[in-house]
């Protein structure tokens, strides 16, 4: 059985004829993790800058939208986190929610644990 076999361990070749550990290292790394090309070589790509003219969300569109009655499922989302809780979360501190939901649109940011 190989398992009961007592194990070898050998040295490891030398890397583009380097022999200490230190000279492997260097090796491996250029070899791994080449420089980048010079700039002038690599096209540079401008995006044009969008400004989204949205109308602020209104508390109704929010309260709408946290509300237990818009959403029917019960199974909480990855972060362990039910739509009842958002619903009661938001009862409790509505302009807080607001001054966030506000805050990511106008922004243009959306969490990635959202999505």
């Amino acid at each position: 059985m190989s398992y009961t076999k007592l194990s070898t361990q050998g040295l490891i070749p030398s890397i583009e004829g380097k022999e200490t550990f230190k000279g492997k290292c260097t090796a491996l790394r250029k070899t791994l993790f080449p420089k980048p090309p010079p700039d002038s070589i690599q096209p540079t790509i401008r995006r044009k800058q969008f400004k989204w003219d949205w109308n602020p969300v209104s508390i109704e569109e929010l309260e709408q939208a946290c509300s237990s009655i818009a959403v029917q499922g019960k199974t909480p989302g990855p972060d362990g986190i039910t739509q009842e809780m958002i619903a009661k979360a938001f009862e409790a501190i509505p302009d807080t929610f607001l001054k966030v939901y506000r805050l990511l649109i106008d922004k243009g940011y959306h969490p990635k644990c959202w999505r």
